[in-house]
């Protein structure tokens, strides 16, 4: 079986150690390239109808976060595609959205293991994607 990866990338330890899983399986299942997907809300919560285009990357750094993303998964050893999507939906959203467009078969993803308040602030993509995606999900911790 050669599987369809997908890596949501939040440029922290927990993607990093994700990513490092997610191209071992590369390597020893012969899988193609691993999708990479850096999501960015570009409306969050409580901001209304107000602009906010001027905090949203431009192209210029939008080139510079895929290339950071390709590199992670280079210095692995793996092969990759790297994509940075801004859209008004939640990060969660946009990871489900974007795997599903890619055909994924397996979601290899950091989860931060907040609690508590934290939790209820910034709630849990993982747990998210985890409950509302068709394919497989494997979790790493940092």
């Amino acid at each position: 079986m050669r599987p369809r990866i997908f890596v949501p990338f939040d440029f922290s330890a927990s993607a990093e150690r994700a990513l490092a899983w997610a191209v071992d399986l590369q390597k020893t299942s012969g899988a193609d390239a691993i999708q990479i997907v850096h999501g960015i809300n570009s409306r969050p919560p409580g901001t209304g109808d107000v602009s906010l285009d001027v905090l949203l990357p431009n192209d210029g750094e939008i080139a510079a976060l895929e290339k950071k993303m390709l590199d992670s998964a280079q210095k692995y050893g793996g092969e990759a595609v790297a994509k940075v999507v801004a859209r008004a939906n939640t990060v969660a959203d946009i990871i489900l959205d974007e795997a599903q467009t890619a055909d994924s078969d397996l979601i290899v993803m950091g989860m931060h293991g907040r609690t508590g308040v934290k939790r209820i602030v910034f709630g849990s993509v993982a747990e998210h994607v985890s409950r509302h995606v068709s394919c497989s999900v494997v979790t790493v911790r940092a």
